[in-house]
């Protein structure tokens, strides 16, 4: 997907963009750091720290099925970082390099750059960050990222014109996303030749970390179709059954150069879109047929949540045209690209026309006051107002609502020199109010209100709504760093979601030493377990917290203990994406559900295929007849 970028752009436009980005709603800021650890495949459970320059360690929760991971916040004077992941599934020890808070991945290729450019073992580098050690390696960082992408041109990885920030950029550990399918050709490339894994690769770095790359030609791409012209880097594409219909659009310009002799759109103009099941395109006179999905790199898969239709050297490129549970096929802007050869320019939007909102009407039906419990502890979180200390995990905060929609948050501890509530009143000038209630994803709908405490700081509200209720509260700090990068430090208000089911999940406590058996293969791509392996279950509150893990993992019999992580699963109060329960047979985190058969007492684990949940991809379970018909001994 394109996105605009402008420096240009003001603090709290920014922030809209940010809490209502393409793709998906829901609100939030980005943390001081967040990124993806992954192989190809995402790596889960990964223990990821960041060791920053000030000589301290920061630590993320383990990273999540798909590869994420986030720290909330890290002080801008500990900057230059080194990030490493260490054990997950699949077992890596990975490191990346963050000059400053933003996006930073971890993967192959950042541990590559990083050896190249401390010339030596990445993991010894990472171990030795310190003050005395605090100047940047920027430079040498960007050479390594040069060096490593003409390598992957030169073995047919990659083309000169890609794009190429594998650090930085934002993707996603899933078949189809351009850094995915790079890091999956790359390991098949290498397995190709004489069976070579990636330490082989890392290796030679270490030893020679000036030397030129020389990586196995590529394997041919695997995309299972043809080109719409011969030798372009296409496949034909259709439109999604969601996306069919007719829009009324403006054109924006945005963080683009705008139209210019390309097209005849100007700022603002209304323009009337037909996104036809025939597979057409009708913008005003106009009409395209025949999309298409774009191949980015030599070896990659279609880029399906893009489709495209190509007149002349102009792209009009719709999203998002793939559908998933985590990412579903919704409408959200065509974006407009001029290609020359290999050179792209983002010219700007057709997008819906935005309506203020009236904060006071929705938010008025829940005047009263409120309760919340302080759920989530953050090491670092610090508020505007804020002049005690924090209040303790679990302490009830005061919140209330007015008949006119103005909200005010006791962030307290308490004491007599107690902080000043948290005030988002709608007559502030500098107050948004965002409402995500029809299209949150995978988060609980919700409203989203903030203002500006200064030119440089955004103050956000997210209200959850279940049924009717508001649920949760997250007050965040957004800070503008520089750069367009935000840090944020927050902590979440959550009224007693798990109300009801704490029996229910003590009898998983890691102290019962439940032991179950697998009673099928994992299906799924990361193969965690094998029919008749022993498996151990337990559900905990991580240190420091108030949330609720699930762990599976293998088992030792010799021992009586645990092996390595499997599955890890964290209820994620804090961001707002609660799990669904039916106390008091089943629980389900994420794509793991967890049922206790009434009445006998057996306890069952389903896997479930993260892009189609009524899908069981791995059974485990404690029932004997189960298991003795699918082990027989």
């Amino acid at each position: 997907m394109f996105k605009l970028k402008s420096s240009a752009l003001v603090l709290s436009l920014s922030v809209a963009a940010l809490l209502s980005a393409c793709g998906g709603g829901g609100g939030g800021a980005a943390p001081s750091l967040s990124g993806v650890a992954a192989v190809g495949a995402p790596i889960i459970g990964g223990e990821v720290t960041a060791n920053c320059s000030d000589g301290n360690p920061y630590l993320a929760n383990p990273t999540s099925s798909s590869g994420a991971w986030s720290i909330a916040a890290v002080p801008a004077a500990a900057f230059p970082c080194v990030v490493q992941v260490s054990n997950g599934v699949p077992e890596s020890t990975l490191n990346s390099y963050a000059a400053g808070p933003g996006v930073v991945n971890i993967t192959p290729f950042t541990d590559l750059i990083l050896a190249m450019a401390a010339k030596g073992n990445p993991s010894d580098y990472f171990s030795n960050v310190s003050e005395s050690n605090k100047a940047e390696l920027t430079s040498e960082i960007n050479a390594a990222i040069a060096k490593l992408k003409t390598a992957l041109v030169t073995a047919g990885y990659l083309a000169a014109g890609d794009s190429f920030d594998p650090i930085n950029a934002r993707f996603t550990a899933a078949k189809g996303d351009f850094y995915d399918d790079l890091l999956e050709a790359f390991k098949k490339g290498l397995n190709n030749d004489s069976g070579k894994i990636y330490d082989d690769i890392l290796a030679n770095v270490i030893a020679n970390p000036d030397a030129d790359l020389d990586f196995p030609d590529a394997p041919p791409k695997e995309t299972g179709g043809g080109t719409t012209t011969p030798g372009s880097n296409t496949v034909s594409a259709n439109v999604h059954s969601k996306l069919v219909g007719t829009y009324y659009l403006n054109f924006k310009q945005g963080g683009g150069v705008g139209c210019g002799s390309t097209c005849n759109f100007v700022e603002d103009q209304e323009v009337t879109v037909v996104v036809g099941a025939d597979n057409k395109l009708t913008i005003g006179s106009l009409t395209l047929t025949n999309p298409i999905n774009r191949v980015y790199g030599k070896g990659g898969a279609p880029h399906l949540p893009e489709i495209i239709w190509v007149d002349g050297d102009l792209d009009y490129a719709l999203s998002n045209n793939h559908d998933t549970s985590s990412s579903p096929a919704k409408f959200n802007e065509i974006n407009l690209i001029k290609r020359d050869g290999v050179t792209t320019s983002f010219l700007g939007q057709l997008r819906a026309t935005e309506v203020a909102e009236d904060p006071a009407a929705k938010l008025s039906i829940f005047e009263g006051e409120y309760a919340p419990k302080y759920v989530y502890k953050n090491s670092n979180f610090t508020l505007p107002n804020q002049k005690g200390t924090k209040p303790a995990l679990n302490t009830n905060i005061n919140v209330s609502i007015s008949d006119k929609g103005v909200i005010s948050v006791g962030i307290g501890s308490g004491s007599e020199d107690d902080d000043e509530p948290l005030v988002f009143d709608p007559s502030d000038e500098s107050y948004t109010f965002l409402d995500n209630t029809e299209s949150s994803g995978s988060m609980l709908p919700n409203y989203v209100v903030t203002y500006a405490v200064d030119d440089k700081t955004i103050m956000s509200l997210t209200m959850s709504i279940s049924d009717g209720t508001i649920v949760a509260w997250k007050p965040e700090r957004l800070t503008n760093n520089g750069g367009g990068v935000y840090s944020s430090a927050y902590v979440l208000l959550d009224e007693d979601l798990l109300s009801g089911q704490d029996d229910f999940i003590k009898e998983f406590s890691p102290d019962k030493n439940i032991v179950l058996t697998a009673i099928t293969d994992d299906s799924t791509v990361n193969k965690y377990f094998k029919k008749c392996d022993k498996l151990s279950l337990e559900i905990s509150i991580p240190s420091g917290q108030a949330q609720y893990r699930l762990g599976l993992r293998g088992y030792n019999e010799a021992t009586s203990g645990y092996t390595s992580n499997l599955y890890v699963r964290i209820l994620d109060r804090d961001s707002l994406k609660f799990s669904s329960f039916e106390y008091p047979d089943t629980l389900t985190i994420k794509d793991v559900r967890l049922g206790k058969r009434v009445g006998t007492g057996f306890i069952d684990v389903d896997i479930l295929d993260v892009t189609d949940l009524s899908k069981v991809v791995g059974k485990v379970t404690n029932d004997p007849s189960a298991i003795d018909s699918a082990c027989p001994k």
